[in-house]
Parts: C-alpha cells; structure tokens; sequence
C-alpha cells in the first residue's frame, strides 16, 4: 500500500542484516557477542541517567495520562524502549554472572545501573520479563546434571506457554483470561495490556482483507497520522490517538506480511530454539545466552512491536544474536 515506505524500510533491514553479519565473520571470539553489546547498552542505561537527574524536563514523561506520569525515558523516545534496555542489560549481566564471566562486584555495578532504570521506567512487562530470563538463565546454567537431558522438554513447555498467552490476549480462545489472572496480577496489567485489545481489535479486522501477504512490510504505520491512508482508521475510531504500531509484534508480521510471512517468523522461531539447543552441548553458556534473549523477544513482542521492526533496537540485538 506504500512501496517508497516499504523500500525505505528495506534498505534499513538489509544494512543491518549485513553489519551484522560483517560483525560475527571479522575478528570474531565466543564472547565476542555480548563483550561488545553489555558495555553499550550500560553506557546508554547510565547516560540515561545522568541526563534523567540533568534535565528531568526532556528525560520524563511530561504527560499526563496515569502509565506515563512520573516514568522515565532517560535517552531513549519512550519509557518502553528504556525498559527494554534495562531489561536486556540485567539480562546480560545476570548472564556474565552466573556464568563466571565476570566477578560478582562488576555485575552487581552493571546489574544496579540496569535494574534502576527499569524501575524508573516504571515498565512492568520488561520487568516480569526480565525476572523470567533470569530464571530460565539460572535453571539452564546452574541447574544438577540430571535435570539437563529434561532441558528440550522446558523450553517446549514454555514454547507452548507463550503461544497460550499470545491467544489469550488476541482473545482467540475464550475464558482463557480465568486461567491467566495469576500472570496479569504479577505484570500489573489487565488482559487488555493498558488498552491494546481496541487496537488488536482494529488490527484483526484490516487483515482480514489481505490474508495471505498482506499489505507490505512496514508499510501500514505512516511516521504521522494522515488522512485517506489505512492507519488513520485509528484516530477515527480511537478518539485521535494514534497507537503508531500493533504493540503486538505477531499480529504486525501478520498484517504486514500475511500469513506466508507469519509462517516465516514461525520458522525462524523454530530454527533459533534448534540452534540454540544444539549450542548448550558445545558451548552452554552461549547457547543459554541465546535462548534467554529468544525468550526476552518472545514475550516482549506479546505486547510490543519488535520482530522485524527496523525502528526498535531490539532488532538490531536479536539479529546480531541469530547471525551468531
């Protein structure tokens, strides 16, 4: 529906995939990954706040709604791409700990820097999130010897957990919201996720009319609200706002690509939880490494728009990932 869009974001997607594949072939090393990408994103967590006790005007939210009053967007655009940093920087030095990469006073320096900004980004997802990886970290790095041939069967059953969630608040499965109260109590949210089921809702409908490759990637979300174009449907029926993004990263694949590019985000699932697995019997560390920033992404896109989108860092992170 806007090829010069869809070409715009193209570029960016192939810039990136080749940066990092140029990154994993020269000078490369089996820590090489994230001895270059904790350091950076603890720069910009730190940053963040120092400019946040700098100039609180530009680095918190100045609106009033109730999510927003008070929460920090240190030197990111949003309190949720804030607390998605902070969510993969305590990740990584969880990691780097339990795995004796680095020295328990170093990662509890990283760690603080990470685990203060996500409090004052005041993003529950990222951290319930972030609470989940460490756990599955800590169970797939410290866990007794004869847990480790039952370690394909975990990462099925959280697989299988995730993808109920996923239905549950797409409301394709009706009354599943009973079972997933305890889930919605420990992330603070309702089942609607502050109010994205309308924009779901809104969402389902548009690609209906184009099943199967839908409307073009990146091509829906116009940079600003414009009349006569198909995202304007939002300010038309949502009182003016104009979510700007699915806020569910499979439902964004879906209309953008159809069902033929759902599918190919399903087998790229596959393939990174294969990989990764075939990974913990050469090197475990690594391979845990990336099954918990697999997890991170799975359960962050349930509420946000990443996989794929060449407008969110997490992107550029989970590439690099896969290209390793």
């Amino acid at each position: 529906i806007d090829p010069t869009l869809t070409s715009r974001r193209l570029v960016r997607m192939v810039t990136m995939i080749l940066v990092c594949a140029a990154f994993v072939l020269m000078s490369w090393h089996a820590r090489r990954y994230q001895n270059v990408i904790r350091p950076i994103i603890t720069l910009m967590l730190l940053g963040s706040i120092i400019f946040g006790l700098a100039f609180p005007a530009l680095a918190i939210h100045q609106e009033t709604s109730a999510e927003l009053i008070g929460a920090w967007r240190g030197l990111a655009n949003h309190k949720n791409g804030l607390g998605a940093l902070a969510c993969f920087g305590l990740i990584l030095w969880f990691h780097a700990w339990v795995s004796g990469e680095v020295k328990t006073l170093r990662a509890l320096a990283g760690g603080g820097i990470a685990i203060t900004c996500l409090l004052l980004s005041r993003s529950s997802t990222s951290l319930s999130v972030a609470l989940f990886v460490m756990l599955v970290l800590w169970v797939l790095l410290r866990s007794q010897q004869g847990f480790r041939p039952y370690i394909p069967y975990l990462i099925a059953l959280l697989m299988t957990l995730v993808l109920i969630y996923a239905l549950a608040i797409l409301n394709l499965i009706p009354g599943m919201g009973t079972l997933l109260a305890p889930i919605t109590a420990l992330t603070g949210k309702d089942m609607t996720l502050t109010g994205r089921t309308e924009i779901w809702a809104i969402m389902a409908e548009h690609i209906r009319y184009h099943p199967l490759l839908g409307t073009g990637y990146g091509a829906y979300w116009t940079p600003a609200p414009t009349p006569g174009t198909d995202a304007y449907e939002f300010v038309l029926r949502m009182g003016g706002f104009y979510p700007g993004s699915a806020h569910n990263g499979y439902l964004e694949v879906l209309n953008d690509l159809g069902w033929a590019g759902l599918l190919c985000l399903l087998a790229y699932i596959v393939m990174h939880l294969w990989q990764s697995h075939q990974l913990l019997g050469i090197d475990r560390s690594q391979g845990a490494l990336y099954l918990g920033l697999f997890f991170q992404q799975a359960l962050t896109n349930l509420s946000e728009t990443h996989w794929f989108s060449v407008l969110s860092v997490d992107f550029v992170i989970m590439t690099l990932a896969t290209m390793v």
